[in-house]
């Protein structure tokens, strides 16, 4: 990554105007964050009853408010009509009724940039770091 790239990412950070659509091989540039395989199932990505019947957040939730990057890989691995159940975390920056904190980063990650393997609903939501 050339240096005006990394500046714009920096910048891009600092702001949290949006998720951040970016290849894999820029992970490598993030410090510490939480990460969710784009590809896990639709109940990963949601609330979960315990043994009391309570609802509660999913399992990466709460790492991803304290490590306040939060990694959503290989969107490019999911078929298009399945990128929905990350539609509602990146719009509204929510999971059922729980919201992550203002200052958790998103990023979207694929191995290539290949839009013909990204809905559009996914990239109309983000910022594209190439």
């Amino acid at each position: 990554m050339n240096s005006n790239r990394a500046e714009l990412l920096k910048e891009y950070i600092s702001g949290n105007y949006a998720p951040i659509l970016m290849e894999n091989k820029y992970l490598a540039l993030l410090p510490k964050y939480t990460e969710i395989d784009a590809n896990s199932p639709l109940e990963e990505f949601n609330g979960y009853y315990n043994d009391r019947g309570e609802f509660l957040p999913p399992k990466w939730f709460d790492e991803a408010n304290e490590n306040v990057l939060l990694v959503i890989k290989d969107i490019d691995k999911v078929q298009k009509e399945d990128q929905k159940k990350i539609i509602e975390l990146l719009k509204y920056r929510k999971v059922s009724n729980f919201s992550l904190n203002k200052e958790v980063i998103i990023f979207v990650t694929c191995e290539n940039l290949n839009f013909d393997f990204i809905s559009e609903d996914v990239l109309s939501l983000t910022i594209l770091i190439i």
